[in-house]
């Protein structure tokens, strides 16, 4: 009988070598797949975080509109004009956004009280924004309400 692999042990060392490379690949595979569900699960988080804040910032902004709408002109007697009137959602959307992100939020809610004053409401409004400030800046993570 002719032996047609006359250096099998050096084969068999050539297979043997292959095969630790082909498991440590698959193993890299597998590793590389892990790290990016675990990217990809922060991800998923970050945009439901990002579509709660949404939807949260759009449902306090109907209720602003119905609060305050027609009630700040946008340009009133002195000259002063102001751009956060309530007037629109969008423009309300806005207005909640600027009093979520603390980026002069004094202003809307001066406006409010001072153009709700002869109504004798303006505590109502003023109660509104500042509830909202504090609920929108807190760090109280959601799952304990």
């Amino acid at each position: 009988m002719v032996d047609d692999f006359p250096n099998h042990a050096c084969l068999s060392n050539h297979y043997c070598c292959s095969g630790y490379t082909r498991s440590i690949g698959i193993i890299t595979v597998c590793l590389r797949l892990t790290c990016q569900s675990k990217v990809l699960s922060n991800v998923y988080g970050l945009l439901n975080l990002i579509m709660f804040l949404f939807m949260i910032t759009f449902f306090v902004a109907i209720l602003a509109c119905q609060l305050v709408r027609g009630e700040i002109p946008s340009i009133d007697l002195n000259g002063n004009q102001y751009d956060i009137s309530f007037r629109t959602i969008w423009n309300s959307f806005l207005g909640m956004y600027q009093i979520l992100s603390s980026e002069n939020w004094t202003q809307i809610l001066y406006a409010a009280t001072s153009f709700q004053t002869q109504y004798h409401v303006a505590w109502i409004s003023a109660m509104f924004f500042i509830a909202w400030f504090m609920v929108g800046n807190s760090n109280l993570p959601i799952s304990h309400f």
